[in-house]
């Protein structure tokens, strides 16, 4: 134990400086080829707030949905992958959630997909993805 502790006690402190230039130097590598790759990162936003879009065509149609829509479905979660430089611009309001009802055009139970938006990245994932209405 004690020829262990003499071994890393003089690796240590044989050539320190240069050690520490070595570290200092990876870790400016290592911020550059993430500047220049700008990896693209996946992060997930929360209760984000959804929309029905459509709905006066729905009611032009003279059709109606059997629940109120606003208790339908209010917030979803929803997964964006962006830029790493993207991501200091993507907020809880840069991201918009609608369930379109433009294309209902009979009675019937229907389920519809929510779709995502964002200003920046792709919306890769929401959760519900769908909603079901009940048209009459």
């Amino acid at each position: 134990m004690r020829t262990f502790l003499r071994f890393l006690i003089g690796f240590v402190k044989n050539n320190f400086w240069m050690k520490v230039a070595a570290l200092a130097f990876a870790a400016a590598l290592w911020v550059f080829v993430i500047a220049e790759t700008n990896p693209p990162r996946m992060k997930e936003f929360r209760d984000i707030p959804v929309t029905f879009i459509g709905v006066q065509d729905l009611t032009d149609r003279g059709l109606t949905s059997t629940e109120d829509l606003s208790q339908l479905i209010t917030q979803a979660n929803v997964t964006v992958d962006a830029q790493t430089d993207q991501l200091k611009y993507l907020t809880d309001e840069s991201i918009t959630l609608t369930v379109d009802l433009s294309g209902i055009t009979t009675p019937g139970d229907y389920e519809l997909p929510i779709r995502g938006k964002t200003t920046a990245g792709n919306v890769t994932a929401i959760d519900p993805s769908d909603v079901t209405i009940t048209v009459e």
